[in-house]
């Protein structure tokens, strides 16, 4: 099994431990604030969804809930992290973060999956946040009174 390979052992510690997160869409963070239950339900449901579009096997499919999972904790710790001063936080800077994050599961994930599955996983992060983007101009324009 690929989990009890030393390398990945390895590569999980150096990777895991620091900064893992993919492009799983925040709006999962942002609507579940408040309730952790309902937050790792989206998390879950989001990488059960990876899972099935990319049609991966149980040993990619394992290698690939492990990274996600930690990826999403990492990006909703660095979200509290960087709106805990009560400040709004530095839209740059939280991007820049998110990005760095992304990048260094995307690294991750490469390592274990094919070329093929890795374009296809690209392809899904950018669907669902264009599909978050679209959402979210949608809750502005009709908490603006301009909604259908």
């Amino acid at each position: 099994m690929i989990l009890d390979n030393p390398r990945f052992r390895a590569r999980r510690l150096v990777y895991l431990t620091p900064v893992l997160l993919i492009g799983l869409p925040t709006f999962a963070f942002a609507q579940d604030r408040g309730d952790p239950a309902a937050i790792q339900e989206r998390i879950d449901q989001e990488i059960d969804g990876i899972i099935t579009e990319l049609d991966l096997n149980e040993d990619e499919a394992e290698v690939t809930r492990t990274v996600l999972e930690h990826s999403a904790q990492e990006r909703i710790e660095a979200m509290r992290e960087m709106r805990s001063g009560g400040a709004r936080p530095d839209r740059q800077l939280m991007r820049e973060r998110m990005e760095e994050i992304d990048l260094t599961t995307e690294e991750l994930l490469a390592e274990f999956l094919s070329e093929e599955k890795m374009q296809a996983f690209r392809t899904y992060r950018e669907q669902r946040r264009a599909e978050a983007r679209a959402q979210r101009g949608q809750r502005q324009r009709q908490g603006q009174g301009g909604g259908p």
